[in-house]
């Protein structure tokens, strides 16, 4: 399948509701902004910006299925499923949604799916790539919450910053829970701020 824009689209409105379906089109849109602002701040990095649109539209590919559907599929495509995502199973959308389209959209490039399969919790070895689908999808323009509109701004001229920030305010959210915080987002924040120290 020839994964354009106008492709992914179509298939995301078979999938998702209209509040989801609304949510993947401002990722990418964040997402290919940010992408492209990082690419004229440093050209070095020569960021993929039609992957970053894929990747940024197919994000929340799983986020609507249940909680049964998520724990199936993870068994289906013999994910490594933890405790913390059996108790949590909204977790595994990220990890689930990048091996469905990868067998349903016919996905194959790994920086596409790594992003997808990461955005959820994050993970101490994100790339720059990763990173920007994790912050787009916080900092969407539909996106209402404390400090959104500080990270949004942060993100244009201190990325990293903006990333440290975003993992900030998810441990924040999940401590308000009282809920389990996964490892990966506890090693995502130490990496993040091993490497602002650099």
């Amino acid at each position: 399948m020839d994964l354009c824009r106008d492709v992914i689209l179509k298939e995301l409105r078979k999938i998702q509701g209209r509040e989801l379906f609304t949510h993947s089109k401002a990722t990418s849109q964040m997402a290919v902004s940010l992408a492209e602002n990082l690419n004229i701040k440093n050209p070095s990095l020569k960021i993929d910006i039609k992957k970053v649109e894929i990747a940024s539209l197919l994000h929340d590919w799983a986020k609507g299925f249940s909680k049964s559907k998520l724990i199936g599929l993870a068994k289906k495509y013999k994910l490594n499923i933890d405790d913390f995502e059996l108790k949590n199973p909204g977790l595994l959308h990220g990890p689930v949604g990048a091996a469905v389209v990868e067998k349903k959209l016919g996905v194959k490039d790994r920086v596409i799916l790594k992003a997808i399969k990461n955005h959820t919790t994050g993970d101490s070895s994100m790339s720059v790539f990763d990173k920007i689908i994790f912050v787009a999808d916080h900092i969407e323009m539909n996106r209402d919450y404390r400090m959104v509109e500080e990270i949004r701004g942060i993100a244009v001229d201190d990325f990293k910053q903006a990333v440290i920030m975003v993992i900030e305010n998810k441990i924040f959210y999940v401590l308000q829970k009282r809920a389990l915080l996964h490892p990966k987002t506890i090693s995502a924040w130490n990496a993040a701020i091993k490497e602002q120290r650099r």
